[in-house]
């Protein structure tokens, strides 16, 4: 499951970044294998939750410079189609041809 693999990749970097401890960009990509381009497109996305994200070139690496704490949850529970329809949830078709449901919460915490 493509989603999962880049949910467990935005928290491994929020992780990272929370601890001071990414090491440079090129770095960073390398350690969550993917390229560089692909983790500024990452970075770009924890901006738009609200992380507040810089580079520090002598310490080498990103760092928040906000309170920005990331909380992701997935659950799974299979649901009819009425149910579905009730809720306005996205779902995902698999192969029992029943439904999956997956949400997560991102959260800035202000100062």
């Amino acid at each position: 499951m493509y989603f999962i693999e880049e949910l467990k990749r935005i928290q491994k970097i929020h992780q990272l970044i929370s601890c001071q401890c990414t090491g440079s960009p090129d770095e960073l990509a390398a350690s969550i294998c993917v390229s560089r381009r692909d983790l500024y497109y990452i970075l770009h996305g924890l901006k738009k939750m609200g992380a507040k994200i810089c580079y520090s070139r002598t310490k080498k690496t990103f760092y928040y410079t906000n309170r920005f704490n990331l909380n992701m949850q997935i659950k799974v529970s299979l649901l009819g189609e009425k149910e579905t329809d009730i809720l306005g949830s996205g779902s995902v078709k698999v192969l029992s041809e029943s439904k999956v449901t997956c949400d997560f919460v991102a959260l800035n915490i202000g100062f």
